[in-house]
């Protein structure tokens, strides 16, 4: 059986979490798909439903501590024990001269940038103030940080086209860090220590540059490095928040329903069903740039029957419910009829078997069965009735 889709929380926050999560890698579009109830009847109606959108190609805010897998591997080591205070939002990537390397890079993995109008977007921090050791202040003309791209596979790498503007904004080393204007360009030059406590480069502040045409290809790296640091010891630096994307236009959605809602009514399932059984709803986002997504949700269906099981004119009681597996099966006002009593499992399979009971309220014992839900039915000469028991 495929595993079905619960209604989440996510729904309300997709967009919040898109922004804070520690690292996403994307595709260009994303979708979810979720049905409710994720149990019905034969005849009933299921509600599904879908979010998503399209755009972010991919965001990192270094929150688990670590480089991502779209980071390319260099002989950089960052910190991310936020060393020289606090960033952002939580942690984030401090390059200090903890490394051999002449060239101190973080260079991503190919991208496909290729969409038009494709953005991107940081925040980044010079360390100042600071003669030695991890917080050195970058503080020379010609060993500023450069945001360059390569699309021959890091072969040759190339400046973001200019004017090179320094941020404006934030002169705070404490959260939350505001920033004006935003920074742009391909290279910021360092500056003498008596200047930096009023400049930009040297407290957080974000960035935000369009990806030149000649960068707009479906495998093009992105790297920010400093290319000539002045000793092992030496001119730091901080990257956090680095979002890359684009508009994606007008987005479709279609549902193998036929239905081109996030939202569709609701669908009707057929009577017709004789034993359990999964049926599974697709949905496919496409934006203008015909990137796609699809996500499905299923739901299990039981056999359709006389009596609307899921009303109060079911007596049958099972307490408790969620159980470990041993559980009490009440009959209500079911006490002159004769009676049939299985349980089956997910998969339709018979797990427990009784035949006219002498008694109307049953202990029954599953406890050496799996965890997951079961299907408690009860014939009478006259109606079906059904229950769900979950075992955890």
């Amino acid at each position: 059986m495929k595993k079905k889709k619960r209604i989440s929380p996510a729904f309300f926050t997709f967009l919040l979490l898109l922004m804070l999560s520690p690292a996403i890698m994307h595709g260009q579009c994303e979708v979810t798909a979720y049905s409710y109830p994720d149990t019905i009847y034969a005849g009933d109606e299921v509600t599904i439903n879908s979010y998503g959108n399209c755009g972010l190609i991919m965001a990192d805010g270094f929150g688990n501590g670590t480089l991502s897998s779209w980071f390319s591997p260099t002989q950089v080591s960052p910190l991310f024990n936020n060393p020289c205070g606090p960033g952002p939002n939580g942690s984030h990537a401090w390059i200090s001269g903890n490394s051999s390397s002449q060239v101190r890079a973080i260079q991503t993995t190919g991208l496909d940038l290729s969409n038009p109008g494709t953005e991107i977007k940081w925040y980044m921090r010079y360390g100042k103030n600071a003669s030695t050791g991890t917080c050195n202040s970058l503080s020379t003309s010609s060993n500023g940080v450069h945001l360059q791209y390569s699309t021959d596979g890091g072969n040759t790498w190339t400046d973001f086209p200019g004017p090179n503007i320094t941020p404006t904004g934030n002169l705070s080393n404490s959260p939350p860090f505001i920033t004006d204007t935003m920074g742009s360009g391909g290279f910021w030059a360092g500056i003498p220590i008596q200047d930096q406590s009023n400049n930009g480069l040297y407290f957080w502040n974000s960035y935000k540059n369009t990806i030149p045409t000649a960068a707009a290809t479906t495998n093009t790296q992105i790297r920010w490095v400093q290319l000539n640091p002045l000793n092992a010891n030496s001119e730091s630096w901080g990257l956090d928040e680095i979002e890359i994307y684009y508009s994606p236009g007008n987005i479709s959605v279609s549902w193998s329903t036929g239905d081109t809602l996030f939202s569709p009514p609701k669908v009707s399932i057929p009577q017709t069903a004789n034993s359990i059984y999964d049926t599974c709803f697709t949905v496919t986002i496409t934006d203008a740039y015909n990137n796609t997504a699809s996500d499905k949700c299923c739901v299990t269906v039981l056999p359709y029957t006389s009596i609307s099981q899921h009303s109060s004119n079911n007596p049958i009681t099972v307490f408790p419910n969620p159980n470990k597996g041993q559980f009490t099966v009440e009959m209500g006002s079911i006490t002159k009829e004769k009676l049939f009593i299985q349980i089956v499992d997910q998969y339709g399979r018979a797990v427990y078997k009784a035949k006219t009971p002498s008694k109307r309220r049953l202990n029954i014992d599953l406890s050496g069965k799996a965890k997951g839900i079961y299907f408690l039915q009860i014939n009478t000469d006259s109606n079906t009735f059904h229950k769900k028991i979950l075992l955890q």
